[in-house]
């Protein structure tokens, strides 16, 4: 009887792939290290990779058992990254690394494993990206606008109240002047809120489109709890004065705008798996 060796996991053009792309991402792997040890409040950041790497190892039996077919399909997305990469190393752009980590490793599973393995392991490989401070780049473009449209929204909310004017970032009523400064636009819930909803996104019982719906408006429900933070501050300030709004209320805000964002992030989930409920038998 002929003897056939059983299939490894693990052969030498994996091995020489992984320490090809090692070569190429070490340094920015370095300095991401460097970046979590000055930053220690960047929890979010030091999470990603063992709640991805958690992730894929519960489910470990269940992607195994997903026959490989491996496809050259997948070497445009792993050269994009690979290229991406190498930007990111000439211009020292940590965040442009996080793209091409997820964008290497869609494409280095479906190369060698097919699409099938590589869809398994979407949770996983995008949950990569939140150990990069995203948000922190983000929060340079995006904070004027989210402090925009918070003051905006809280504007809308006073409104039927008591007279407001908005001019900007700031609210004037009868009785407080409100600026919405950088600090308040909200960003700072951002990476936490995305990464819940990714989390949400894997588990929820509802197919594709449900969970692009529940990504795509995670930063919507951000935007519309801390609108809402603004707009009871000032209408404290208008009905109980200055020290009320500013003082007793501000201390815990945060908090409060964190878990009337979550709490909407859950309902969402929960509706789109009753919108886009996933067929019998399936997640997705």
């Amino acid at each position: 009887m002929e003897y056939t060796a059983p299939r490894s996991f693990v052969s030498a053009p994996h091995i020489t792939f992984v320490v090809l792309i090692g070569a190429i991402f070490a340094p920015s792997l370095f300095e991401l290290a460097r970046y979590w040890w000055v930053n220690a409040s960047e929890f979010v950041g030091v999470l990603a990779p063992a709640i991805a790497i958690g992730y894929a190892y519960v489910h470990r039996d269940e992607i195994a058992a997903i026959p490989a077919s491996p496809s050259a399909l997948g070497l445009p997305l792993l050269a994009t990254g690979v290229a991406l990469q190498l930007v990111a190393l000439s211009q020292q752009l940590l965040v442009l690394t996080g793209v091409a980590i997820v964008l290497c490793g869609f494409g280095a599973v479906w190369l060698f494993y097919g699409a099938r393995r590589a869809r398994a392991l979407w949770f996983s490989i995008v949950f990569l990206f939140f150990a990069f401070p995203v948000f922190e780049t983000l929060d340079i473009y995006a904070s004027f606008t989210m402090r925009v449209g918070s003051a905006a929204l809280a504007e809308w909310m006073v409104t039927p109240f008591t007279e407001v004017t908005r001019n900007g970032t700031q609210l004037l009523t009868k009785n407080l002047e409100l600026s919405v400064v950088a600090a308040c636009s909200g960003m700072n819930y951002m990476a936490t809120l995305m990464m819940l909803a990714v989390g949400i996104a894997a588990v929820a019982a509802t197919r594709p489109i449900g969970r692009a719906v529940l990504l795509a408006c995670a930063p919507g429900i951000v935007l519309l709890a801390n609108g809402l933070r603004i707009a009871v501050v000032a209408m404290l300030g208008e009905f109980y004065g200055r020290d009320v709004a500013i003082g007793f209320f501000h201390e815990f805000s945060g908090l409060i705008t964190f878990a009337v964002a979550v709490l909407g992030l859950a309902v969402l989930g929960y509706a789109t798996t009753r919108w886009f409920p996933a067929k019998k038998g399936t997640n997705a």
